[in-house]
């Protein structure tokens, strides 16, 4: 659903829910509900304007069905600190599904305040988050990848030293095999 011409609009994502949530309770009917909770989702509503009560409205339909995302890219929207606290909504509801794994959130509206939250809502989700793979026969924790370039966060240091003076453990992928 990326970069949709024209771009979605609040009427059109009520009406989208509406739809999606029917076709997930057919889909759980049919096939049980362990379904939407294995299945590892690409969630793309990247470039389409999104607003904060866009995101609501999405992933209430998510967490609602407890459906399970690897993904979200929500980039190049319209997203700002209640968008983010519908994100934090769903990590906390959507406890029988998977951690999400990557959060790729550049290009919004989010603030120094949005994005801390955030990072306490995963960190507070322990041990669920950070998630764990299967490496060589071995468990192995993986770092979220979160992703909030060209935002509006005006003191991104601050921001991460505030985190980390809280325990929450963070790795700036300037060497993305150190994480």
């Amino acid at each position: 659903m990326s970069g949709l011409e024209p771009p979605l609009t609040e009427k059109g994502m009520e009406w989208y829910c509406d739809w999606l949530q029917r076709r997930l309770a057919t889909l759980t009917a049919e096939h049980g509900e362990e379904v939407l909770h294995s299945c590892r989702g690409e969630i793309d509503f990247s470039h389409n304007g999104m607003s904060n009560q866009m995101v609501w409205m999405l992933l209430d339909v998510l967490a609602q069905c407890q459906v399970h995302a690897s993904s979200f890219k929500l980039f190049g929207n319209r997203i700002s600190q209640a968008g983010v606290l519908a994100i934090c909504e769903f990590i906390r509801m959507n406890d029988r599904a998977r951690p999400v794994a990557e959060f790729h959130l550049s290009h919004n509206e989010i603030d120094d305040d949005a994005a801390l939250e955030l990072m306490r809502t995963l960190h507070s989700q322990r041990p669920r988050y950070p998630p764990s793979r299967h490496v060589e026969g071995e468990v192995v924790r993986v770092p979220v990848w979160l992703r909030l370039n060209h935002n509006r966060i005006k003191n991104p240091d601050g921001t991460r030293g505030a985190a980390e003076r809280e325990g929450i453990t963070i790795c700036t992928a300037a060497d993305r095999n150190s994480c």
